[in-house]
Parts: structure tokens; sequence; C-alpha cells
């Protein structure tokens, strides 16, 4: 499913989509906005496919039809830090499995929750400094 010129408009004025390193990504509110406009009857599932208590967590999200069947979705790992980690990977794994069943797709497969947690990374800031090397 792809936004209109207007609603993806009044997605950006919502905050919906950012921009991040110049290029815009969907944020998982609006992925979710999306879906519940397009398929209302259907739902989501998520569950802890794996946690080790100070290390990290592995949860799965499944996109559900109005029948119980699951049409896509979506997995993510998250290390143990800070308060709402779980949450954070919740939310993850949610934009992912909406964006395999197509829902936003037009921005990337990688949620912006996904990309600024890896511009957070070591590796994110070597990414960074590289593509900030580039423009000098």
């Amino acid at each position: 499913m792809k936004l209109t010129p207007e609603k993806k408009s009044n997605f950006i004025k919502e905050g919906y989509i950012t921009k991040i390193q110049g290029s815009e990504y969907i944020k998982a509110h609006g992925r979710i906005i999306l879906f519940k406009d397009t398929y209302p009857e259907w739902g989501i599932r998520t569950n802890i496919i794996r946690e080790e208590e100070g290390k990290y967590i592995i949860m799965k999200a499944e996109i559900i039809d109005d029948k119980g069947m699951v049409k896509a979705d979506g997995i993510r790992s998250q290390k143990a830090a800070g308060e709402s980690f779980r949450e954070k990977c919740q939310t993850c794994a949610i934009s992912r499995a909406l964006a395999n069943l197509g829902i936003g797709i037009e921005f990337g497969v990688a949620g912006a929750e996904e990309i600024i947690d890896f511009y957070n990374t070591p590796e994110g800031q070597k990414e960074l400094a590289k593509k900030n090397a580039k423009k000098s």
C-alpha cells in the first residue's frame, strides 16, 4: 500500500514520517495507522521468542487476518538496555511485520525506530562518519 501525496504530506505534518540522514522513514505509529485504515478487522499479535535477562530479547510480531491466519511476521532483537527495551523491541517487530505485509514499504522495510537505533551503535557511528567525510 502506497501513500497518496496528500496523505504523505499529512503524515509528515503529524510526525509519522521523518528524515534521517537525508532519507525518509516511516515510524511504527504511521504504519499501524495505515494498517488499521486498510485492514480494520485484522490484528497484531506479539510474542517473546527468547529473553536472556540483562542481555537481550527477541520478539516476533504477527499480522493476523479476520479468520485468524498469519499474513506476515517480523522479528526483532534488542539489547537489554534502558527501562523500555522490551517495548522498543516490540515496536520494531510490529513495524517490520507491517512492512512485510507491504504497509509503508515505499520507505523501506526498516522503520525510523530501527534506523535511529542503528545510528546509535558503534557500527552506525562509523557509517555516519563515512557519510559526513564524503560531504566534506
